[in-house]
C-alpha cells in the first residue's frame, strides 16, 4: 500500500525514479530532507493558511484499534472534487535490530511510524464526516500511538491541511 502510494505520487510529478528513503513534500520529491533546507521548506508551508479544516476526535475503541471521528471541509469548493481525506494510525517508540549493512548490530529507534492507512475518503460536496476504526499492530502500545488526518489534492498531491492527535494513556 505504501509503495503503491509512493509510485503514484512519483507518477503525478512525471518522475522516473522511486527510491528509499524518498521524501515527498507537497507532492514533490525533496532530496534535501536531512538539511536546513527541509526545515525552511516546512516553515514556508506552515506559514500558509490552511485550505481545509479538520476536526479529529479519538473515541473509546476496542483493544488493538484506534476509533476516530473525523470531519473535514475544503474551504475552496472548487477544490472539493479533487480532495481526498486520509487517515493513518502511527506508533512511537518502536525499535529495530539491524542485522546487515552499515548499521549492522545497532538498534534503531523509530517514532511516528505509519502502521495503518485509509483513504482517499471522498468528500460529499465540500465536506466529509465519518467514524473509523484504525487497527494497531499486535502488541502495539495504545499510549505510544496516535492518528493523523490530512486532506490532499489527489491531482497535484498538495496537502491542504494536516492534523495529528496522539492517544492519551
Amino acid at each position: 500500500m505504501f509503495s503503491q502510494r509512493q509510485r503514484k505520487l512519483t507518477q503525478l510529478q512525471r518522475l522516473a525514479l522511486v527510491y528509499t528513503p524518498q521524501v515527498m513534500l507537497q507532492g514533490r520529491d525533496f532530496r534535501g530532507w536531512g538539511t536546513p533546507a527541509f526545515e525552511e521548506a516546512l516553515a514556508k508551508i506552515n506559514a500558509r493558511p490552511a485550505r481545509a479544516q479538520i476536526v479529529l476526535e479519538l473515541l473509546a475503541g476496542g483493544p488493538g484499534t484506534l476509533a476516530v471521528r473525523v470531519s473535514a471541509g475544503v474551504l475552496d469548493a472548487a477544490q472539493a472534487e479533487d480532495a481526498g481525506l486520509y487517515l493513518a494510525a502511527y506508533e512511537n517508540r518502536l525499535e529495530s535490530r539491524v542485522s546487515a549493512g552499515e548499521n549492522r548490530g545497532r538498534t534503531l529507534a523509530h517514532d511516528h511510524v505509519a502502521l495503518e492507512w485509509q483513504g482517499p475518503l471522498a468528500f460529499s460536496g465540500s465536506k466529509i464526516a465519518q467514524e473509523r476504526a484504525l487497527p494497531l499492530l499486535p502488541g502495539a502500545q495504545r499510549a505510544n500511538s496516535g492518528v493523523v488526518a490530512f486532506v490532499q489534492n489527489r491531482s497535484t498531491a498538495e496537502v491542504l491541511q494536516v492534523l495529528m492527535l496522539p492517544a492519551c494513556p
